[in-house]
């Protein structure tokens, strides 16, 4: 959920009451749906009036949107490519599920991706990978939020791959897990990518290659910077 407020306000810095604020499907001139609650349910009117101070306000999924703001006796002005909230590329939930490890890495794949990323960037999903499919290089943020057993104690390294390449080995995050206690790790990575390049994140075990299990909703989130 986004939230956007603005005031509109002349060259003066003066606020401009009865202004019209249109909320437009980026790169369109097509309205989009907006809302007065944070909940996303109850829909609000497109375009907004502004009253006495100036003020607009209105919530919106997560997105890139377009705005207008029109008043009689002054020129109309264009806010064009307006982030609203965050950009996700995926959310991916893991299942109730072990993941038997090894000293490779191994893609951790035994939940579902979900995808709400909208716009210009674009991203598809299959089997716990990630692919930019975007024109245009850009930066993520891949950070996961796991709970995990182990049948052993064991030294966990979670890392990031771009086309099956390991990030850089400084990168690395290690984390050490006592059995049989469930642990908490989390961390993130920045990374960048081009078109067609594939991002996971895998897991490995030290000695002994203990299995290690991932809780139900152990989480990874891929945000676009």
């Amino acid at each position: 959920m986004g939230y956007h407020r603005g005031v509109a306000r002349d060259s003066n810095g003066n606020a401009i009451s009865g202004a019209s604020v249109s909320v437009l499907k980026e790169g369109t001139t097509t309205a989009d749906t907006i809302y007065s609650d944070a909940a996303l349910s109850v829909s609000a009117s497109n375009p907004i009036t502004t009253g006495a101070s100036g003020v607009y306000e209105f919530y919106v999924p997560d997105g890139i949107y377009d705005l207008t703001v029109a008043a009689t006796g002054f020129t109309t002005v264009s806010l064009n490519d307006v982030v609203i909230g965050s950009l996700y590329a995926g959310v991916y939930t893991s299942a109730a599920a072990a993941v038997a490890q090894s000293t490779s890495y191994l893609t951790i794949a035994n939940g579902t991706w979900s995808n709400n990323l909208i716009s210009r960037y674009s991203f598809g999903h299959v089997d716990g990978a990630i692919t930019y499919l975007g024109d245009a290089k850009t930066g993520v943020l891949v950070t996961y939020d796991f709970s995990v057993t182990m049948d052993a104690d064991a030294d966990v390294t979670f890392a990031v791959e771009i086309d099956g390449t390991e990030v850089a080995a400084t990168d690395k995050l290690v984390h050490i897990l006592t059995a049989p206690a469930p642990v908490s790790v989390s961390g993130s990575y920045l990374v960048e990518v081009e078109k067609d390049e594939v991002i996971t994140i895998g897991a490995k075990v030290g000695a002994g290659t203990p299995d290690m299990t991932l809780a139900v909703g152990s989480s990874i989130i891929v945000m676009v910077l």
